[in-house]
């Protein structure tokens, strides 16, 4: 099979001002992702979101979730 990844970079870098005025900081989450094809047919993609665990708010008050891991298999027919 053949396989891609991806390494992602998402997030204000500097510090910001929400819709309240309240002042928050800045913040960067690194996710990776990957796809492997695995035969005809077939592909195994798995993904971890926030891959340093890092603790950050895009809104202020409300925590953004940890970090992730999901996998998948899918099967497509032709």
């Amino acid at each position: 099979g053949t396989a891609n990844e991806f390494m992602l970079m998402s997030g204000p870098s500097g510090r910001r001002v929400d819709s309240d005025s309240s002042r928050m900081g800045g913040y960067g989450v690194v996710n990776l992702s990957a796809l492997w094809n695995a035969a005809p047919g077939w592909q195994l993609t798995g993904r971890i979101d926030n891959l340093a665990d890092k603790r950050h708010e895009t809104v202020s008050g409300y925590n953004m979730p940890p970090r992730g891991a999901f996998v998948a298999v899918r099967y497509a027919t032709r």
